[in-house]
């Protein structure tokens, strides 16, 4: 199964992380290695099904370098919502490791492209406040039927 991993780079002052995504294309089409996301830890127990968080998980090897974090949608809450399952967006299950308060990292608030990052009139503020704040708000209906029951799209190695 693929992941979408992160590189941390972060910003203590505000409490926020801004983290490049790796190519695993595990969230496409929302966003790809060309992305830079902004995280913010948010309370747990506020999680919904599809928003995008990155949570700690045991560490795993990819073009020999170890990381020790995913970034996937909340695909499943349990009862109590003390636990939720992630999944990638185009992986085809959902992933193996549960995500509690313990392991939980942030909630992605914005992402944006390269090009964008870069540009001399680049404003986080601004780019912040039009992002989604949920997978499912970007999909088609069939897409988000294919999230939520569990079918994902593209090559899953």
């Amino acid at each position: 199964m693929r992941f979408l991993v992160l590189l941390f780079v972060f910003c203590a002052a505000q409490a926020v992380e801004i983290n490049r995504v790796l190519p695993t294309g595990s969230m496409l089409p929302v966003f790809d290695e060309n992305f830079y996301l902004l995280v913010e830890k948010r309370p747990f127990k506020d999680l919904e099904v599809g928003q995008v968080i990155v949570y700690r998980c045991e560490p795993f090897v990819i073009g020999g370098i170890t990381y020790s974090s995913v970034v996937h949608a909340v695909w499943r809450k349990s009862s109590g919502g003390r636990v939720v399952l992630c999944k990638g967006v185009n992986n085809p299950v959902p992933d193996s490791e549960l995500v509690t308060e313990i392991n939980y990292l942030g909630t992605v608030i914005c992402w944006v492209d390269h090009e964008t990052y870069y540009s001399p009139t680049f404003n986080l503020v601004a780019e912040a406040k039009k992002a989604p704040a949920n997978v499912l708000d970007m999909m088609g209906e069939r897409e988000r039927k294919n999230f939520l029951d569990g079918a994902g799209k593209g090559d899953q190695s």
